[in-house]
């Protein structure tokens, strides 16, 4: 090796090295060649045109920018889970600038009508990745999978080969998502000619040698076609024993007459095909659905708005109460909107408080509401969502009002306390107002809710 090297001038290396941005290694990737990814996203998120973004631009940078870059080393290598829960750290202390995080990651990490704030999971992003390089091999098309095909099916079928040592772990990761692909995936018949009778799992996503047992296989051809219980595009089970075991089942499966050949379509998804945003809906694992959400996060309200609301609901507005909860100390626990009347806690600033109640008393009025002037934000919600069953137009502006009020108490209180500016009801009023009055103009917007 050294000689050649000599001869051709080209200096020896040695594994991992860097390909496209990547490193290319004959094991599993360990959290010291995924540095690469980690310089990557921290350089992003220090960078100093992120620290002038706002919250939701924070949220934004994470989800566009961060998570592409992540994405693309998902589709390359299998990231360890150690460098996960790194990215999801920097994630964490860039979105609440190394101060106190109010909300957990996990929470956050959730699609908008489970509570979160649309940020997707990056264990369920990694397994993603895995799906699309194993749609790749199996339609076999790309360049890579060509290859794929070449070096490791030359003598064995992709749905019952066994996993070798010296395969590439890439190869070795998508072997054992088999029995996860083999729901996912349904085999489309045309003429049965590209599939094969014993190993494609066609047969309501099972395969035959699975269901007759390797001994019996061990009498019968290894690449015998599907074609062979077709004819004319119909069934002919009984021209085979095997027909005969499974008749009733494999009568019920269609024959498409579309005048193409047999192929893959990922279930679930319209033309079948593999697509990224699809899929990972059908992975995540769903949790309990959070009615607030369709009043949240609706388009045509500003974002400043909506994470104001989406905080309080949460009870993670750093009210006094709060503060002294987590250990923060506070000289004066009493609320500034009403002078001292009670104690600062989410309920009084926004319910009980004198300045907060005639706040609500023009939002109850404007709306329609007919609950009791105290109330808890979910149960102004529930009102609110009851309305959009009868007047999609009232319950827009109704959602506005509520969104802006939430968000110009807070502001007025913080405004009070930080740069001791005086407390004026009626500004707030008027604020609400023309809140109303320019969000609330009809849009034709088709966007999914979200930030």
């Amino acid at each position: 090796m050294d000689k050649w090297s000599q001869i051709m001038q080209i200096k020896r290396g040695q594994l991992p090295v860097r390909y496209l941005g990547l490193p290319l290694t004959i094991n599993y990737a360990r959290y010291t060649d995924c540095q690469g990814l980690l310089q990557q996203v921290q350089s992003k998120l220090e960078g100093w045109q992120s620290q002038l973004l706002s919250f939701g631009g924070r949220i934004e940078l994470i989800r566009s920018v961060i998570y592409a870059i992540a994405n693309y080393w998902m589709q390359a290598i299998y990231v360890p889970d150690k460098v996960i829960q790194k990215i999801k750290k920097l994630c964490t202390n860039f979105l609440w600038r190394g101060g106190l995080h109010t909300i957990g990651w996990e929470e956050l990490a959730r699609p908008v009508e489970e509570g979160g704030v649309g940020i997707r999971a990056l264990h369920t992003l990694r397994e993603v990745a895995l799906y699309k390089l194993a749609w790749r091999l199996i339609e076999g098309d790309s360049l890579w999978a060509q290859w794929t095909i070449n070096r490791y099916q030359k003598k064995s079928n992709f749905w019952v080969q066994g996993i070798d040592n010296n395969y590439s772990v890439t190869y070795k990761n998508i072997l054992r998502m088999r029995p996860i692909l083999k729901n996912r995936l349904e085999r489309v018949i045309v003429d049965g000619n590209t599939t094969n009778l014993w190993f494609d799992p066609w047969l309501n996503h099972y395969n035959m040698v699975d269901r007759v047992g390797w001994p019996v296989f061990d009498l019968i051809g290894r690449d015998e076609p599907l074609s062979t219980l077709i004819q004319n595009h119909h069934w002919r089970a009984a021209n085979r024993p095997i027909g005969l075991m499974f008749r009733i089942e494999i009568e019920d499966t269609h024959i498409h007459m579309d005048g193409t050949t047999d192929r893959w379509e990922w279930t679930g998804i319209i033309d079948g095909k593999f697509l990224y945003r699809d899929v990972y809906e059908m992975t995540w694992r769903r949790g309990p659905v959070v009615e607030w959400a369709e009043v949240v996060w609706t388009s045509g309200v500003a974002v400043k708005m909506k994470l104001c609301i989406y905080k309080a609901i949460r009870n993670r507005l750093l009210t006094r109460e709060r503060l002294a909860r987590i250990g923060v100390e506070v000289a004066n626990m009493g609320c500034v909107l009403c002078g001292g009347g009670g104690i600062e806690t989410r309920e009084h600033l926004f319910f009980v408080c004198a300045f907060s109640s005639q706040v609500w008393q023009h939002c109850r009025r404007k709306s329609g509401l007919t609950g009791g002037q105290n109330s808890e934000l979910t149960v102004i919600m529930e009102e609110i969502i009851q309305i959009n069953d009868r007047r999609k137009d009232i319950f827009n502006s109704a959602r506005i009002r509520l969104l802006s009020a939430v968000w110009h108490v807070w502001r007025e209180r913080n405004r009070h306390i930080f740069e001791g500016i005086g407390i004026s009801i009626s500004g707030v009023i008027n604020n609400l107002k023309a809140d109303v009055l320019f969000m609330g103009k009809p849009t034709n917007s088709s966007r999914r809710p979200g930030i």
